[in-house]
């Protein structure tokens, strides 16, 4: 069994990155053997997003079902159209994901997709897909911004031909006094958060990499997502 982690964070050690190791390895402890595991950062490549060539929808054409545009991601998304299962992970910014991630996605999914009756999907196989998401609001504030039906659409996207589940993770801390040592920041006490943040570990009682909210001790170091 193949499964990747997509981290769409530009920190490749960060939140995002962190919890999405931490799938991986429970998956690999799960799976005893059977699971091969791929952590990709996506901000290491050079890519557009769909450039509307629909050379992916010309049936019979070399390229029908699949994204036609030669870049760095391109032997990316020939391995994920064979996995077992996907883990996106993403920082929030301005309401929603990344825009490498959302470049990314329509690279990805667009080819499967047709202009049939009910927009049935060509992709090669059904694969479980799984959603990170890591920011710094709260929950209260995650909600009354709705970000909970933005963030579906995403979700959405992906049950046309998968099973997809999605899972946040709140009150991150946004970055250590390393990375933005003069910012202000009075809406984002680092201070506050410390004392309440999710952790970024697993819980020490269950395996790790489970789906269990992030809620146990405040994380040792201040991580940016």
């Amino acid at each position: 069994m193949n499964i990747y982690a997509i981290n769409a964070s530009p920190r490749k050690k960060g939140n995002t990155a962190t919890i999405l190791q931490h799938v991986l390895d429970g998956a690999v402890e799960a799976g005893k053997g059977s699971v091969q595991t791929e952590l990709i950062h996506l901000y290491s490549y050079q890519y557009t997003g769909c450039k509307s060539c629909f050379a992916c929808k010309l049936k019979n054409g070399k390229s029908y079902g699949k994204c036609a545009v030669k870049d760095d991601i391109t032997p990316i998304l020939e391995k994920l159209s064979q996995a077992d299962a996907i883990v996106f992970g993403s920082p929030i910014y301005f309401g929603g994901v990344s825009g490498m991630l959302r470049c990314f996605e329509e690279r990805l999914l667009f080819p499967y997709l047709t202009y049939t009756e009910g927009h049935a999907s060509i992709a090669p196989k059904k694969l479980r897909t799984g959603f990170v998401y890591t920011m710094n609001v709260s929950a209260e504030i995650m909600e009354e911004w709705k970000y909970p039906s933005r963030l579906n659409m995403m979700k959405a996207m992906w049950d046309i031909s998968s099973a997809a589940a999605l899972k946040s993770s709140m009150s991150t801390i946004p970055s250590s006094s390393r990375t933005m040592p003069n910012t202000s920041a009075p809406c984002s006490p680092v201070k506050k958060k410390q004392s309440t943040a999710r952790s970024i570990s697993p819980n020490p009682a269950k395996k790790p990499g489970t789906w269990e909210p992030l809620l146990s001790q405040p994380p040792k170091k201040a991580l940016p997502a």
